[in-house]
């Protein structure tokens, strides 16, 4: 396997290729880049390498290691003024595989348009019918059982998925037993079934796959990967090493070269070379932090942290976009009938569902599958809210920056093309604030999400302390449509979903928002100090053209430099209709392809 090399391994070498993060996209990057026997890798991971640690590897244990020093940063916003102050937790893997290692697992894609788009903003060759290549690449998928078939309707075309990549697609070994009634309801309510969700249309309700190996019943995350490097000895990797800046001077033709990278360990401070570039994939949060503390980014933010400019790039921490929701919880009837999570708080249960776990059975082998993916017009005939904010981008369109010009007008092509929105989720465990949920009894809850946020924030170092965390500032809200889009999607809950059969026959008590909350502005009010993001963000390092406020360009080469490029979920300029666990890995599919010059 990779090297898992020590850090006297390491000081005085020079690498060809030196990757600055070891997670989701950074794993599937760095192993396929090691195929070529003839150049060598080192990754630096700051996490640990929690290698084959079952607190990782055990299915349904989605959320468990949230807040755990062990294994997530655990970064957190600053008080969003425009949500009554809340400060929001945004959860992040600390270990080798990055936040596969910790994800609630759902494995699907977004739709063609999301991708396609990234094209229309100047990107050339990134579109569906290319990218696609790479989603199957890193996949294998498997077919569901009969049973899953016939009883939780999992649906798949083959021709749309990967059959030979690392990562394993499936569906979980138990079903929570509602999801074909809320698909029932839902098509009751105008929400036909997608039958073939990966193939780029996956507007409607669908059970998603998962990264899990069903014939381990273990999570698949990016560590998969390593399997592929199994001998090679030009692949090493250090863990628990903060980066703390690349080392870079000017060259010949006037472009930024990189020449090494500089990286905290163990209290010390060490330097390592690269002899051809380096890649930085340390995801939406910390690439904008490293390029900044390596003097690349706005000057005005460089200034503040006591950071010289050796490149003055605006674009790097602007244009963050994160998946936000937040769930709507019920208490369930005939509890027996279904399989929920709320049992694993108590120690007894759980001794006896490790026990079923070891023979891949119990409740340690259920997720949550059931989404449905909708435009506005599929849950509420309050249109206005499009119409009345159309109107105000388009009056201040000309006053806004060019590359928000651009994602604005294709956001609009979206809403023209009835593209998904919102996302609903239903839950086998209860997840909704304020009010608690009661022993012995279990719960369905039906998140509620917003899929393209219109508002935008940023990401930025404070410190030159590479330890320290960045200024993290979505600016939930400052948009206020992304407020009344949730607002519709969770009166759909309440209002139709919950009231028709035969979901309506299965619920009894609603926990939240509860029934002191009824008029839009309680909701209003609920929503703010209930939000949360989804753990999805991109585009702090958006791949635009550098007029548009970009910092990488097509080539995910940085913009002014010849050797730095960004291989992660922070490039992607404009928010997706999917989970983005997938579009990580193709990235770094992708990505590797474009620096062996296949592409």
């Amino acid at each position: 396997m990779a090297q898992l090399v020590n850090l006297q391994d390491v000081v005085g070498r020079a690498f060809d290729y030196v990757v600055i993060g070891g997670g989701t996209a950074g794993l599937a990057l760095a192993v396929r880049l090691s195929e070529d026997p003839n150049i060598s890798i080192l990754v630096l991971e700051a996490g640990e390498a929690h290698l084959d640690d079952p607190s990782l590897t055990m299915t349904g244990s989605f959320g468990k290691n949230f807040m755990n020093p062990k294994y997530d940063w655990s970064f957190q916003t600053v008080p969003q003024k425009h949500a009554d102050d809340k400060v929001d937790m945004w959860f992040r893997g600390k270990a080798l595989g990055g936040s596969s290692t910790m994800n609630f697992y759902l494995l699907n894609r977004p739709h063609r348009g999301d991708i396609d788009a990234f094209e229309k903003l100047g990107n050339p060759g990134w579109n569906w019918d290319k990218l696609l290549k790479y989603y199957k690449r890193s996949e294998r998928f498997n077919p569901p059982s009969e049973q899953q078939s016939v009883e939780n309707r999992a649906s798949y075309d083959m021709a749309s998925n990967g059959d030979s990549g690392p990562i394993s697609a499936a569906f979980p070994l138990l079903s929570c037993g509602w999801d074909p009634l809320v698909q029932d309801t839902l098509g009751s309510l105008g929400i036909p079934c997608v039958l073939d969700p990966r193939n780029g249309n996956p507007v409607g309700t669908y059970i998603a796959t998962c990264s899990i190996n069903p014939a381990k019943s273990e999570r698949s995350s990016a560590k998969e990967y390593l399997k592929l490097a199994i001998g090679r000895s030009n692949l090493s990797i250090l863990v628990s090493s903060h980066v703390s800046r690349i080392i870079s001077s000017v060259g010949t033709s006037g472009k930024l070269v990189a020449t090494g990278v500089e990286f905290l360990c163990d209290g010390q401070t060490y330097e390592v070379q690269a002899n051809k570039e380096v890649l930085l994939c340390a995801g939406s949060i910390v690439s904008p932090k490293v390029l900044e503390l390596s003097g690349i980014g706005d000057t005005a933010v460089l200034s503040k942290i006591g950071v010289s400019t050796k490149l003055d790039l605006p674009g790097v921490g602007n244009n963050a976009q994160e998946h936000i929701g937040l769930g709507v919880s019920y208490e369930l009837t005939e509890p027996e009938k279904w399989s929920t999570t709320e049992a694993l708080l108590d120690p007894a249960v759980v001794e006896e569902q490790l026990k079923l776990y070891s023979e891949a059975k119990g409740l340690f082998t259920l997720s949550p599958v059931g989404v449905t993916y909708v435009p506005l017009g599929s849950v509420s005939t309050n249109t206005s809210i499009h119409t009345q904010h159309i109107e105000k981008i388009s009056s201040e369109l000309a006053s806004l920056s060019p590359g928000l010009q651009d994602q604005y007008k294709i956001h609009m092509e979206k809403i023209e093309r009835g593209m998904p929105e919102l996302e609903l989720v239903s839950a086998p465990l209860f997840f909704s604030h304020p009010n608690k949920p009661e022993p012995q009894k279990k719960y369905l809850t039906f998140m509620a999400m917003l899929n393209y946020p219109w508002s935008r924030g940023t990401i930025h170092a404070v410190s030159t302390d590479p330890t320290v965390q960045p200024e993290i500032d979505p600016h939930y809200f400052e948009q206020e449509i992304d407020l009344l889009l949730l607002a519709e999607l969770i009166k759909f809950i309440r209002e139709k979903v919950s009231k028709t059969a035969p979901v309506s026959g299965i619920i009894g008590k609603e926990y939240n928002p509860g029934p002191d909350v009824q008029t839009d502005e309680e909701l209003h009010k609920w929503i703010k100090s209930s939000i949360a993001c989804i753990f999805h963000c991109v585009g702090t390092c958006s791949m635009l053209p550098l007029e548009k406020g970009g910092v990488v360009d097509s080539t995910l080469k940085v913009h002014g430099t010849e050797n730095i490029r960004v291989v992660d979920l922070s490039v992607v300029p404009l928010q997706v209709a999917s989970h983005t666990q997938s579009l990580a890995y193709a990235i770094g599919e992708r990505g590797a392809d474009i620096i062996k010059g296949l592409i």
